[in-house]
Formats: C-alpha cells, structure tokens, sequence
C-alpha cells in the first residue's frame, strides 16, 4: 500500500495509506485475525477513522468494517482490546452494532450487544438498529435486540417506526416478531407529506400477508387505507381478464351468474355494458381516476 500522511498522524504501525486506511482496519477488513492479534499486541490504534474523501466508507474504524463484513472474532478481539462498540462512522452516524443488523450478521450483533453496544442508539435520520433491521428483513438480528430491550416503538426523525419500515418492504417475518414485541399497529409517519400507517403502505405494495397480520392485530383501516385496498383489487382485476379484452374487442353480453369481474380503459365499452349488467349494481366508491368497470 501507498504510504501518506493521514489519520495516524504519523507514521510506525499506525501509517496511514491515501484513504487513510491503517494495518489494522486492513487486517479487520479482511477478516485475518491472526494479523489482527499481532497489530494489536503491538498497541495499534483502534479509533483511527478512515478519510471523509476516501475510496472507503467514509470515516469508518476497522470495527466497523470488521462488523460491516461479519469478522465475528476480529470483532471479538478489537472489542477486548479496548475498541468501543459505540463509536460511530462519520457519514450517517453508524455504529457497529447498525451496520451489523443491516447487514444481518446475527452472531456479531449479539456480541457487540453482551459488550456494552447500545442498542437504540440512532444514526443521523434517527434510525435504530432495530429499525434498519425490520427495514432490510434481518429477522434473527430484529430478534436479538428485541430481546436485549430494544424498543419497538421508536420514530425514526420522519416519524417512521421499525414495524412501518417492516410493512413497507414486505418483511411478514419481522412484522409478526414486532408484534409479538407491543409494536404500535396503528403507529404512523410521514412519508412524502402524508402521514401512514403500516396497513396503507402494506396495502399500496400488495403486500397482503402483511396487510393480513396487521389486520388481525387490530389495524385501523382509515378512508385512505381504503383507498389504496380500493385501488389494488381494481390493478388485479385489470390484469386477471386483460388477455380476455384483447381477445374480445367487444362483449355483447355478461352471463347471468357466476362472480365476473371486468375492468377496461374504454368508456365506449363501458356504456354498451352497463344496461347489461346482472341486477346487482357495481360499487358507487370506484375512484374516478380509475375508468374501471366492478361487476360482481
């Protein structure tokens, strides 16, 4: 590696290269922890923060890459050698215990944990390490610290709680563990100017078992959770008889039982259908934006 000036300040086992990078966040990066051992019976500095304007993550220790990467014994072995499991990255205000539930490295997260790591402790948008966790699926870490106290409740700065992110992504794993945990069914946000539940951003992602889950724990449907629920069977109308309204131009007629369901962009061929229709009227709720056809 180039040698420059850098964070160690100097030079000996804790010359930095251009980005900054010392030995020993090399040797972590890496997962060698024999050569982590060694750097570190010879006093190597565990704090020194990668450069800002550097190639790597910027201002990260060789902790935190070490648990970026899941290193689990060099992150035992820097933990013991004084390193702090609470001293964050500079981009993000990321700790080691964050990056690791990102990443889902389950054995490392329970280290840093038993070693002093805070479990709520946020980065700059006010997430938690349970909230990356839930917003990325890692549910055997979203279990870890849960069980070390972590709260389920916790708003990130827009508002948003770990059991919103878990429904957002489709995570039925990690919403029914949130749950499990008294997660707020009917906590909300703010998500681009409108405030949200979990329901409605399970719904607008047809996300359905979780929408399911949260139903069964009580879940508010509110009028524009209805509106989303309103607007994904209507897609999936659409889409279940397309091929058949490219098949068929036109339909003379609808049978006279049985459910159907129609859908169509044409007002033309909504107008010769209507006075078809069996004697059961379509909903009235249908939004306008969608010139879709509900008959049932």
């Amino acid at each position: 590696k180039r040698q420059g000036g850098g964070g160690g300040g100097g030079g000996g086992i804790d010359r930095c290269d251009v980005d900054g990078r010392t030995l020993l966040y090399h040797a972590s990066l890496l997962g060698c922890v024999d050569c982590v051992k060694v750097l570190l019976a010879a006093r190597a500095n565990t704090t020194i923060p990668t450069h800002e304007g550097g190639r790597e993550r910027l201002g990260q220790t060789a902790l935190i890459a070490a648990a970026r990467h899941g290193h689990l014994e060099v992150v035992r072995a820097l933990v013991d050698a004084g390193a702090s499991p609470n001293r964050v990255k500079r981009s993000g205000n990321a700790s080691a215990l964050f990056i690791a539930a990102q990443q889902g490295h389950t054995a490392v997260a329970q280290l840093l944990v038993t070693r002093g790591a805070t479990v709520d402790l946020p980065s700059r948008s006010g997430a938690t390490p349970l909230s990356i966790a839930a917003q990325f699926g890692r549910t055997a870490a979203a279990q870890v610290l849960l069980e070390s106290k972590a709260s389920a409740n916790r708003p990130q700065l827009n508002g948003t709680v770990p059991l919103y992110r878990a429904a957002m992504a489709g995570h039925a794993d990690v919403v029914a563990l949130l749950l499990q945990h008294k997660a707020l069914v009917n906590a909300a946000g703010m998500t681009m100017s409108n405030e949200e539940t979990a329901l409605r951003a399970a719904s607008l992602r047809g996300h359905v078992e979780v929408a399911r889950q949260l139903l069964e724990h009580g879940a508010c449907i509110t009028d524009r959770t209805m509106q989303v629920f309103t607007h994904f069977l209507l897609f999936v109308c659409f889409c279940f008889v397309f091929t058949l309204l490219r098949a068929r131009a036109q339909c003379p007629s609808l049978p006279s039982d049985g459910p159907w369901w129609l859908c169509t962009h044409d007002d033309s061929l909504l107008d010769q259908l209507l006075p078809s229709l069996p004697s059961r009227s379509p909903p009235r709720s249908i939004p306008p934006s969608h010139r879709f056809l509900l008959a049932v």
